[in-house]
């Protein structure tokens, strides 16, 4: 597959886009580098930043042009939990479709804006609800063919994404799977398939920020710097007040740098070894809740040395509590 530079801005937003991109607070402001997003040459388009890089903003733009624009588009949109879409999601997209100028061309109820003239419509769900996980009947949506994943973050179990993603394969039509997240640690499986062996590195203000070079996939990069004329001062103030206290925390926040360990975590300073068999120890269980595993960890501790041991016995989903078995 074509491989495409977007750093560059080689590509170019539409004109019917282009004539909404001036100084008025009424009118769509979009940023040139997410041109590549209009003109997708594969199957994936990753977005990625920092906050307040405008990354939902481009791609609900994105969909409600598609919607407004093209024949037979069906467009799922989703979230991990989207309790409320009427609420908090499709009063943004109707925002949108009215500065296109099109809001007499559209219909919506509490999950669903349809375009009757262009017979398209965008689908708001989920994954988790109260009534439990909706990918299988998600993925029996017929006539998908673009799907959104915002805030991917959140989505830690793959399998989740790639049960949609399987279902968007409409004939005759560009199949999109646009997937919009604030990067997080390198454990994320997102890393793993299209980060850990095909990156090239950029320096953003100082720090380096690695760009996908999969071929499967279109990576567009931004931060609150491409923003920055639509950001309130006293937001801007906070972002630069914490890049003087916390480098690291301003990188990974507002410039999307890849963490190498989870934020927040217990013990960061940690390596791996062999447990001491010699010392005292017990066992620790946390029982997983859907999609988490159920986690079971032999500990000692050397309080002399002040090493704490720890080796992992189990990390499984869908136990039994009558069929569990762990290998002591």
């Amino acid at each position: 597959m074509q491989q495409v530079d977007h750093t560059t801005g080689g590509d170019k937003l539409p004109s019917t886009i282009i004539q909404f991109i001036g100084d008025s607070d009424n009118e769509i402001q979009i940023n040139q580098k997410y041109a590549s997003l209009w003109n997708p040459k594969t199957r994936y388009v990753l977005l990625t930043g920092g906050r307040g890089s405008a990354k939902s903003f481009a791609a609900s733009t994105w969909a409600c042009y598609n919607l407004t624009n093209k024949d037979k588009w069906k467009i799922l949109f989703t979230r991990y939990t989207l309790q409320t879409a009427h609420i908090s999601i499709i009063p943004e997209f109707i925002e949108k479709i009215d500065l296109l100028n099109m809001e007499s061309a559209v219909d919506a109820t509490k999950t669903v804006i349809e375009c009757p003239a262009r017979n398209s419509s965008i689908i708001f769900s989920g994954i988790k609800t109260s009534s439990g996980n909706q990918t299988a009947k998600l993925k029996s949506i017929p006539g998908l063919n673009a799907f959104i994943v915002d805030e991917a973050e959140e989505f830690v179990v793959e399998q989740d994404f790639n049960t949609i993603d399987d279902s968007i394969r409409m004939p005759g039509l560009p199949n999109v799977v646009v997937i919009i997240m604030n990067p997080q640690d390198v454990e994320h499986w997102i890393w793993a398939r299209w980060f850990e062996k095909s990156h090239r590195m950029i320096e953003i203000d100082g720090h380096q920020i690695p760009i996908s070079t999969h071929p499967e996939v279109t990576h567009i990069h931004t931060t609150y710097l491409d923003n920055i004329r639509h950001l309130n001062p006293d937001y801007i103030a906070k972002i630069e007040k914490l890049k003087q206290e916390n480098p690291e925390a301003y990188a990974h926040r507002y410039l999307g740098k890849w963490l190498d360990k989870k934020e927040g975590v217990i013990y960061p300073n940690w390596t791996e070894g062999a447990f001491d068999e010699s010392l005292p120890y017990a066992y620790g269980l946390d029982f997983g809740f859907y999609p988490n595993p159920d986690g079971m960890c032999k500990v000692a501790v050397d309080q002399a040395r002040k090493l704490v041991y720890l080796k992992e016995k189990c990390m499984q989903r869908n136990n039994q509590t009558k069929r569990s078995k762990v290998g002591f």
